[in-house]
């Protein structure tokens, strides 16, 4: 749990401690998948970013140091035996950036991202949402959805190929008329 107040900005977790797990072996083979629950209209409280930052922690991070709710985060991390191929980082992001990364095969791999936003107001807005996309297979495309911010936020990103599987990827729009959902097609 990510306190209220000035302390909880960063919140570091040892894996190595939690649980009875003893940490992975190899960050090349591993993936944190983690979801979040908090009570706040405020992106500065309530976007956390995460990251396997070694064989033994994780790191979360969001954007207020004066936040006014408590995040609960619950997380996992996947070590896998073979098959998978893991490039994580961090990047500033400031309307669209682009990293480059070691090259993938754009079928078996895709992206897991979050972002942090520091100073935030007392609404969610549309420059406190993100997107993370796979334009090559050596370019990691994040952007932000309301252009012109600014200042620049930083997202914490996972490319993860998985030998053998098949991914598809894709880019859609909700209109404005459905507010709550909207249907994609995909392939069978």
């Amino acid at each position: 749990t990510m306190p209220i107040g000035a302390t909880g900005t960063t919140q570091t977790v040892n894996v190595g401690a939690a649980q009875g797990f003893a940490g992975v072996t190899n960050l090349e083979k591993s993936v944190l998948f983690f979801s979040l629950k908090v009570n706040s209209n405020d992106a500065g409280d309530g976007q956390v970013r995460g990251q396997l930052t070694s064989t033994s922690n994780l790191q979360f991070v969001r954007g207020n140091d004066t936040s006014l709710s408590a995040v609960t985060i619950r997380w996992y991390v996947v070590e896998f035996l073979g098959g998978v191929h893991v490039q994580r980082g961090s990047a500033s992001v400031l309307d669209t950036t682009n990293v480059t990364i070691n090259t993938v095969p754009l079928g078996q791999s895709f992206v897991l991202m979050s972002c942090s936003v520091a100073g935030a107001g007392a609404a969610y807005d549309a420059n406190d949402f993100f997107r993370a996309r796979l334009t090559t297979s050596t370019n990691l495309e994040i952007a932000q959805l309301g252009t012109g911010s600014a200042s620049t936020q930083t997202c914490d990103w996972q490319v993860v190929w998985y030998a053998g599987a098949s991914v598809q990827r894709g880019t859609g729009t909700l209109a404005s008329t459905a507010l709550t959902s909207g249907a994609i097609a995909i392939t069978a």
